[in-house]
């Protein structure tokens, strides 16, 4: 499964966390194990995006819930 996420993410320009576990028939207990796993191999980067300037350049930003990763 990890190997499909990681597919799934390199695809997309932004991924929105809720629709890659929709798509790809994730639970959130596997997500949080899998999500675990890609931090811990490097591949993602966890980070606080509440105050972050970067978002207001963002075209998804109105639309956005924090749950992406740039990819």
């Amino acid at each position: 499964m990890l190997y499909k996420v990681l597919d799934y993410i390199k695809s997309q320009r932004f991924v929105n966390i809720e629709r890659l576990k929709r798509d790809l028939n994730i639970s959130e207990e596997e997500w949080d194990l899998i999500f675990l796993q890609l931090r811990d191999l490097g591949y993602v980067v966890e980070k606080d995006l509440t105050n972050n300037s970067n978002c207001a350049l963002c075209p998804y930003a109105k639309a956005c819930k924090y749950g992406c990763i740039k990819g």
